[in-house]
């Protein structure tokens, strides 16, 4: 099945990787701060 968004699959490939790496900053984020003070 081939994916057609509108979007090549070159740049797709590239959003996956950033939105992959901004959700394991907020998570770690989250974590962190989560360590400080439990009701976050």
């Amino acid at each position: 099945m081939k994916i057609e968004i509108g979007i090549d699959e070159e740049n797709r490939k590239t959003s996956a990787e950033a939105l992959s790496k901004l959700l394991a900053n907020t998570y770690t984020l989250y974590l962190k701060t989560h360590g400080y003070h439990w009701n976050v």
